[in-house]
């Protein structure tokens, strides 16, 4: 939230100036940028269900903003994983794909 609220200080404070689809379009820009800088993507499993019970599944999908904004964080994490497994940080299991698709279920039965 912090982040987010820093991002649009120049605007409160009127150092810049927008329309309200360009301050829309804007504050919807920084949050890819905010959620992976804030630690989202090593969040574990049971935290992302509280994240998209929170939220709710309509809300990250429900605009080509909300989705292009979900989208630019879910590729940023993919990045922060893979850098993850190149320095050896995390091990890669087997049983990884089994755990996306018992995830993917959990997350396909609330629609």
């Amino acid at each position: 939230m912090l982040c987010l609220q820093r991002n649009l200080v120049p605007y409160a404070l009127g150092e810049k100036s927008a329309t309200c689809p360009k301050l829309k379009e804007f504050a919807f820009g920084t949050h890819p940028g905010c959620y992976v800088s804030s630690g989202v993507c090593a969040l574990p499993p049971k935290d992302w269900e509280v994240v998209i019970s929170t939220v709710s599944l309509k809300e990250l999908f429900g605009s080509v903003d909300a989705l292009k904004a979900t989208l630019q964080t879910a590729g940023n994490c993919v990045e922060f994983y893979e850098w993850l497994i190149e320095r050896g940080i995390v091990k890669v299991i087997d049983k990884v794909e089994d755990k996306a698709k018992s995830i993917w279920k959990k997350i396909s039965d609330w629609f």
